[in-house]
């Protein structure tokens, strides 16, 4: 397999769901037989988790990790046409894939929701017609929908791959961070505060039910002074924690919310609520701890309703209510669910799929 070379314009590591994304993705393929180097825009601190990966090379050009675009966009041109550095050509970069594409060279392009400024609905309008775009990558078939449907492009030339998550092994996990009482029936959420992933609705839902206990994990400190001047008392908020340490919060649960509104903002504020494949969801289901999700389109596409999961109405505090009063009633349901969620991740969500799936497309596409 040809090097696989990653463009992000992610700075590293941060907790943001697309930084988290881009170092699974590249660990993935390196993991998967292919030599990987990853550019980014900038690097905070060491990536401690891709030290031992092989194949795998970090192209960190810049000390200064608030990069601007244009400064950027000319390191990928010296790289691709003066050095002229042979292979596969992906990422999430979008400026710098675009414009090595509109220069003729071939790449393939992953979008999480279409172009929103000015600037990038043109240059994807351009880049579309442009044979040196082999292929694109989406999130959901929601997304793929849209831009069939939208700007023309054939259903052949765009690939759907959900998000992922890793699966850990059960017996070497270590213990489950301690939340509350044994046999504490205990539900949580992990994730970000912004609007839309439904935190403030966690608080309607809390103050509905006085005798159980709701733990929130993420958010920064001003989002979470912000969040408790709202918050019953029995909220408890743990703030932002490290990504491996998410995984013990998460099986200290007893039952766990993705609460997703109609409109769902992201990290630079736009609306992605129609596209999104939210990373939470699988890591909800690889914890091994049951569900309960918003019942919207793009969740149905990976979650099926009391196989995997329980779905419920949007902003809907009732329906929420009483699915998680269900649950709490219902071990054998809880056991069920969660067993089925974990094998779905197991066999159909995992990254190191999704990168051999990514380069099986790869492949068809260059032929």
């Amino acid at each position: 397999m040809k090097t696989i070379y990653y463009l992000s314009s992610s700075r590293l590591p941060i907790e943001e769901a697309n930084a988290i994304h881009v170092i699974n993705m590249s660990l993935a393929f390196s993991e998967t037989g292919s030599k990987v180097e990853l550019y980014i825009a900038g690097l905070v601190k060491d990536i401690p988790h891709s030290a031992g990966a092989i194949n795998f090379k970090l192209t960190k050009p810049f000390k200064n990790s608030q990069v601007r675009s244009f400064v950027r966009i000319f390191y990928v041109l010296k790289d691709f046409f003066i050095k002229r550095k042979k292979g596969i050509v992906f990422g999430r970069d979008f400026l710098s894939i675009s414009i090595l594409a509109l220069l003729g060279r071939d790449v393939y392009l992953e979008v999480h929701e279409p172009p929103s400024s000015k600037l990038r609905k043109y240059l994807f309008e351009k880049v579309i017609k442009r044979k040196s775009l082999r292929g694109i990558v989406v999130i959901t078939e929601k997304l793929k929908h849209y831009f069939v449907e939208n700007y023309g492009i054939s259903p052949d030339l765009i690939m759907t791959a959900p998000d992922c998550a890793n699966i850990k092994d059960k017996q070497q996990n270590g213990m489950n961070l301690k939340l509350g009482a044994d046999g504490e029936f205990i539900v949580g959420y992990a994730g970000s505060l912004y609007p839309g992933k439904g935190v403030d609705f966690i608080l309607e839902i809390a103050e509905k039910m006085p005798d159980t206990q709701f733990f929130i994990a993420g958010g920064s400190s001003h989002e979470i002074s912000e969040m408790k001047k709202n918050a019953p008392k029995n909220v408890e908020f743990k703030g932002r924690l490290a990504h491996q340490d998410v995984d013990m919060f998460l099986e200290g649960c007893s039952v766990l919310l993705a609460p997703y509104k109609k409109r769902v903002e992201s990290a630079s504020g736009n609306d992605i609520g129609r596209w999104m494949s939210p990373l939470k969801i699988f890591e909800y289901m690889a914890s091994g701890r049951p569900m309960i999700a918003s019942d919207i389109d793009v969740i149905r596409e990976v979650l099926e309703n009391g196989v995997d999961s329980l779905l419920a109405e949007p902003e809907n505090v009732s329906a929420w209510v009483e699915q998680i009063t269900y649950l709490e009633k219902n071990l054998e349901t809880r056991n069920r669910i969660a067993m089925n969620g974990y094998q779905s991740v197991k066999t159909q969500f995992t990254w190191h799929h999704r990168a051999a799936e990514l380069k099986n497309f790869f492949q068809d596409k260059s032929v």
